[in-house]
């Protein structure tokens, strides 16, 4: 049973050392984001950060799979009031405080994600627009558009 605990107790560790490096990598998005100048450069960020969303996925399922083991010897361990036992509650609610620090940073950086990509969508509508103009301007000036607006002028 104890090593079951020492097992629980050494992946709670390897998953707040990942969560640390996730909020980390996920403050130095947050500055790659808000001066992104291409969405390349925001897809080569996303790349990165999934990496770590698949190991949060793997530490997952490591940690389902050791709780079920203690949860099948549930009395021993509910006997059990040890230090290490204390040590697991402490590691488990500093994995509690940094997911919700990682929301928190993942919220951030999808505001800035999605006011990124409204301005991408302001330039491309500018540009339609701009491209309307344009043709509209030279078809009026070439007579393709209809009638000639100088015959119209009574001044000719």
């Amino acid at each position: 049973m104890d090593r079951l605990l020492e097992r629980l107790s050494e992946h709670l560790d390897e998953k707040i050392q990942v969560l640390s490096e996730l909020i980390e990598f996920d403050q130095k998005q947050l500055a790659i984001l808000s001066s992104a100048k291409s969405v390349e450069e925001i897809d080569a960020s996303m790349i990165e950060r999934d990496n770590y969303a698949e190991k949060i996925l793997i530490l997952n399922d490591k940690f389902a799979s050791i709780y079920n083991e203690l949860t099948k010897n549930a009395l021993e361990v509910a006997n059990m009031k040890s230090n290490l036992m204390d040590r697991i509650r402490e590691k488990n609610q500093r994995v509690a405080d940094l997911e919700s620090q990682v929301t928190s940073l993942e919220k951030e950086n999808r505001t800035v994600v999605d006011s990124f990509m409204q301005d991408q969508k302001k330039v491309i509508r500018n540009g339609r627009q701009t491209s309307r103009a344009a043709y509209g301007y030279y078809q009026n000036m070439s007579g393709a558009g209809g009638e000639n607006s100088r015959l119209w002028d009574s001044k000719y």
